[in-house]
Protein backbone atom coordinates (compact mmCIF):
# COMPACT_ATOMS: atom_id res chain seq x y z
CA UNK A 1 0.00 0.00 0.00
CA UNK A 2 1.45 3.57 -0.77
CA UNK A 3 2.59 5.81 1.82
CA UNK A 4 0.07 9.11 1.85
CA UNK A 5 1.98 12.20 1.22
CA UNK A 6 0.14 15.82 1.82
CA UNK A 7 1.76 18.38 -0.35
CA UNK A 8 1.52 22.15 1.63
CA UNK A 9 1.85 25.18 -0.60
CA UNK A 10 2.42 28.55 0.99
CA UNK A 11 1.22 31.89 -0.77
CA UNK A 12 2.62 35.36 0.47
CA UNK A 13 0.21 37.64 -0.31
CA UNK A 14 0.58 39.78 -3.36
CA UNK A 15 1.53 43.79 -3.77
CA UNK A 16 -0.46 46.06 -1.46
CA UNK A 17 -2.11 48.89 -2.28
CA UNK A 18 -0.58 51.51 0.28
CA UNK A 19 2.36 53.22 0.64
CA UNK A 20 5.62 51.14 1.47
CA UNK A 21 5.17 50.45 5.44
CA UNK A 22 5.37 47.42 8.03
CA UNK A 23 1.83 46.34 7.37
CA UNK A 24 1.22 43.96 10.16
CA UNK A 25 -2.40 44.34 11.72
CA UNK A 26 -3.33 47.06 9.24
CA UNK A 27 -5.75 45.75 7.09
CA UNK A 28 -4.66 46.91 3.76
CA UNK A 29 -6.03 45.20 0.14
CA UNK A 30 -4.42 44.18 -2.19
CA UNK A 31 -3.18 46.13 -5.09
CA UNK A 32 -4.68 45.07 -8.91
CA UNK A 33 -0.91 43.64 -9.84
CA UNK A 34 -0.81 41.62 -6.41
CA UNK A 35 -4.09 40.30 -7.29
CA UNK A 36 -2.53 39.46 -10.66
CA UNK A 37 0.26 37.83 -9.38
CA UNK A 38 -1.61 35.47 -6.67
CA UNK A 39 -3.64 34.17 -9.23
CA UNK A 40 -0.46 33.66 -11.85
CA UNK A 41 0.67 31.50 -9.10
CA UNK A 42 -2.54 29.97 -8.56
CA UNK A 43 -2.62 28.24 -12.25
CA UNK A 44 0.12 26.40 -11.73
CA UNK A 45 -2.25 24.48 -9.04
CA UNK A 46 -4.61 22.39 -10.38
CA UNK A 47 -5.41 19.92 -7.73
CA UNK A 48 -5.97 22.05 -4.77
CA UNK A 49 -8.05 20.24 -1.82
CA UNK A 50 -7.92 22.32 1.10
CA UNK A 51 -7.59 26.50 1.29
CA UNK A 52 -6.28 28.32 4.15
CA UNK A 53 -6.01 32.08 5.33
CA UNK A 54 -4.87 34.35 7.44
CA UNK A 55 -8.33 36.79 8.11
CA UNK A 56 -6.46 39.64 7.04
CA UNK A 57 -8.02 40.75 3.39
CA UNK A 58 -5.25 40.96 1.20
CA UNK A 59 -5.31 37.54 2.36
CA UNK A 60 -8.48 36.37 2.78
CA UNK A 61 -10.72 38.50 -0.06
CA UNK A 62 -8.39 36.28 -2.71
CA UNK A 63 -8.73 32.98 -0.37
CA UNK A 64 -12.47 33.23 -0.82
CA UNK A 65 -12.56 33.84 -4.30
CA UNK A 66 -10.41 31.11 -5.10
CA UNK A 67 -11.91 28.94 -2.90
CA UNK A 68 -15.36 29.59 -4.81
CA UNK A 69 -13.95 29.35 -7.86
CA UNK A 70 -12.59 25.92 -7.40
CA UNK A 71 -15.52 24.59 -4.50
CA UNK A 72 -13.67 24.17 -1.86
CA UNK A 73 -14.08 25.05 1.87
CA UNK A 74 -12.05 28.48 2.89
CA UNK A 75 -10.68 28.36 6.93
CA UNK A 76 -10.03 31.21 8.04
CA UNK A 77 -7.10 30.76 10.69
CA UNK A 78 -6.54 33.73 12.91
CA UNK A 79 -3.34 32.49 14.21
CA UNK A 80 -1.91 32.97 10.80
CA UNK A 81 -2.09 36.53 10.32
CA UNK A 82 1.06 38.75 10.43
CA UNK A 83 3.17 40.35 13.51
CA UNK A 84 1.68 43.20 15.14
CA UNK A 85 4.30 45.50 14.61
CA UNK A 86 2.64 48.02 17.09
CA UNK A 87 3.00 51.60 16.88
CA UNK A 88 5.00 51.73 13.56
CA UNK A 89 2.55 48.99 11.83
CA UNK A 90 0.57 50.61 8.88
CA UNK A 91 2.57 54.13 9.39
CA UNK A 92 4.39 55.33 5.70
CA UNK A 93 7.99 55.20 6.16
CA UNK A 94 8.23 58.79 4.64
CA UNK A 95 6.08 60.03 7.44
CA UNK A 96 8.32 57.88 10.38
CA UNK A 97 10.31 60.61 12.51
CA UNK A 98 13.86 60.55 11.88
CA UNK A 99 14.18 59.94 15.99
CA UNK A 100 12.77 56.56 15.42
CA UNK A 101 14.61 55.15 12.50
CA UNK A 102 17.46 53.39 15.10
CA UNK A 103 14.52 51.28 16.48
CA UNK A 104 13.65 50.29 13.24
CA UNK A 105 17.46 49.62 12.15
CA UNK A 106 17.55 47.60 15.05
CA UNK A 107 14.27 45.66 14.83
CA UNK A 108 15.46 44.36 10.93
CA UNK A 109 18.69 43.80 12.69
CA UNK A 110 17.63 41.15 15.27
CA UNK A 111 13.74 41.65 15.43
CA UNK A 112 13.60 38.56 18.48
CA UNK A 113 15.64 40.99 20.16
CA UNK A 114 14.39 44.16 19.25
CA UNK A 115 10.92 44.31 19.43
CA UNK A 116 9.55 47.39 18.29
CA UNK A 117 7.55 49.73 20.59
CA UNK A 118 4.02 47.94 21.18
CA UNK A 119 4.76 45.19 18.87
CA UNK A 120 4.23 41.71 19.32
CA UNK A 121 7.09 40.00 20.75
CA UNK A 122 8.53 37.34 18.30
CA UNK A 123 8.69 34.61 20.91
CA UNK A 124 4.79 35.17 21.15
CA UNK A 125 4.53 34.89 17.55
CA UNK A 126 6.34 31.78 16.87
CA UNK A 127 4.13 30.41 19.40
CA UNK A 128 0.89 31.40 18.11
CA UNK A 129 2.56 30.31 14.47
CA UNK A 130 3.41 27.09 15.84
CA UNK A 131 0.23 26.34 17.29
CA UNK A 132 -1.75 27.14 13.98
CA UNK A 133 0.42 24.98 12.45
CA UNK A 134 -0.15 22.11 15.26
CA UNK A 135 -4.33 22.64 14.32
CA UNK A 136 -3.62 22.25 10.48
CA UNK A 137 -1.28 19.39 10.99
CA UNK A 138 -3.47 17.39 12.85
CA UNK A 139 -6.17 18.01 10.60
CA UNK A 140 -4.48 16.46 7.87
CA UNK A 141 -3.27 13.63 10.49
CA UNK A 142 -7.45 12.67 10.15
CA UNK A 143 -7.83 11.80 7.19
CA UNK A 144 -7.43 9.14 4.68
CA UNK A 145 -6.19 10.45 1.76
CA UNK A 146 -3.57 12.79 0.08
CA UNK A 147 -4.51 16.46 0.26
CA UNK A 148 -3.48 19.10 -1.49
CA UNK A 149 -3.36 22.57 0.93
CA UNK A 150 -2.81 26.01 -0.41
CA UNK A 151 -2.08 28.66 3.02
CA UNK A 152 -2.48 32.19 1.93
CA UNK A 153 -0.93 34.27 4.71
CA UNK A 154 2.38 36.61 4.93
CA UNK A 155 6.22 36.76 5.18
CA UNK A 156 6.67 36.89 8.43
CA UNK A 157 4.68 33.74 9.37
CA UNK A 158 6.08 31.46 6.41
CA UNK A 159 9.55 32.05 7.87
CA UNK A 160 8.25 30.71 11.18
CA UNK A 161 6.61 28.32 10.07
CA UNK A 162 9.58 27.05 7.64
CA UNK A 163 11.30 27.49 10.83
CA UNK A 164 9.73 25.13 12.91
CA UNK A 165 9.14 22.69 10.33
CA UNK A 166 13.18 22.56 9.98
CA UNK A 167 13.96 22.77 13.43
CA UNK A 168 15.88 25.87 12.93
CA UNK A 169 16.56 28.80 15.48
CA UNK A 170 13.58 31.21 15.10
CA UNK A 171 15.43 33.86 16.24
CA UNK A 172 17.94 34.01 13.55
CA UNK A 173 18.38 37.35 12.40
CA UNK A 174 19.65 35.70 9.24
CA UNK A 175 15.56 34.21 8.72
CA UNK A 176 14.50 37.77 8.20
CA UNK A 177 17.19 39.72 6.38
CA UNK A 178 18.16 36.63 4.00
CA UNK A 179 15.90 34.68 3.45
CA UNK A 180 13.45 36.22 0.65
CA UNK A 181 9.93 35.58 0.74
CA UNK A 182 8.75 38.29 -1.92
CA UNK A 183 5.51 39.11 -2.69
CA UNK A 184 2.94 36.42 -4.12
CA UNK A 185 6.18 34.23 -4.10
CA UNK A 186 4.81 30.38 -2.94
CA UNK A 187 6.43 27.67 -1.16
CA UNK A 188 5.91 24.61 -1.06
CA UNK A 189 6.54 20.83 1.44
CA UNK A 190 5.66 17.82 1.17
CA UNK A 191 4.21 16.02 4.94
CA UNK A 192 4.43 12.50 5.22
CA UNK A 193 1.33 11.05 6.46
CA UNK A 194 3.12 8.77 9.81
CA UNK A 195 4.09 9.82 12.72
CA UNK A 196 6.47 11.80 13.69
CA UNK A 197 7.36 12.35 9.98
CA UNK A 198 9.35 15.12 9.03
CA UNK A 199 8.42 17.32 6.07
CA UNK A 200 10.10 17.60 3.09
CA UNK A 201 11.12 21.06 1.58
CA UNK A 202 10.96 21.62 -1.99
CA UNK A 203 11.54 25.05 -2.72
CA UNK A 204 11.02 28.47 -0.79
CA UNK A 205 10.01 31.58 -1.97
CA UNK A 206 9.82 31.37 -5.83
CA UNK A 207 8.21 34.35 -7.15
CA UNK A 208 5.26 35.03 -9.57
CA UNK A 209 5.78 33.44 -13.22
CA UNK A 210 6.68 36.78 -14.95
CA UNK A 211 8.86 38.37 -11.93
CA UNK A 212 11.27 35.34 -12.74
Amino acid sequence: MAKIAHQIYLLRHGEVAAPSALYGKTDVPLSPRGWQNMEAQCARLSQLTQVVSSPLQRCQHFARQLSEQRNLTLQVLDEMQECDFGKWDGVAFDDIPQSAWAELHAFWQAPASNPLTDAEPLTVMYQRVSTGWQKLAKQLASTQTPQTLLLICHGGVIRLLLAHLLNLDWRNPALYSQWQIGYASLSKFTLPATNHAQAIIHYVGMPAEHEI
